[in-house]
């Protein structure tokens, strides 16, 4: 499968939480990985179908976010429980911003699912960033 991503030009960066280090960024990593190569598409993928006002996982009521302009002032990235950058998000919003900034596509999506680039077909299913 990886050998197929490569294939059609998809650079594929797998890796995992490394519990034996304090601090570790995944979601940084790849962003500079993406930054460094001069990617034109940056895909984050996460748990939830991209961004939502609130936790899904907690808020019924949350609604899906399908396109966040960078600059929105509800983007709350600091360590307050509140707001879009809370949980897991904080660190994937900072570095799909940051590669957003510039100038690579940035989409985040879930990709807890089997096909999870089958649902870059759908824009229900994902978040994109844009200025």
């Amino acid at each position: 499968m990886i050998q197929d991503l490569i294939g059609h030009g998809i650079v594929p960066i797998i890796n995992e939480n490394i519990g034996l280090q304090e601090e570790y960024d995944n979601d940084g990593l790849a962003s500079q990985i993406c930054t460094t190569i001069g990617a034109t598409l940056f895909v984050l993928f996460t748990d939830t179908d991209g961004v939502y006002t609130d936790n899904p996982k907690s808020n019924p009521n949350a609604k899906h976010i399908q396109q966040l302009k960078i600059d929105a002032k509800g983007i709350i990235l600091d360590e307050n429980e509140n707001g879009l950058g809370t949980g897991g998000m904080k660190a994937k919003l900072r570095s799909a911003i940051q590669v957003r900034r510039s100038g690579i596509k940035t989409i985040i999506a879930n990709g807890t699912s089997l096909h999870p680039l089958d649902n870059l077909k759908i824009s229900a299913k994902y978040t994109e960033l844009i200025e």
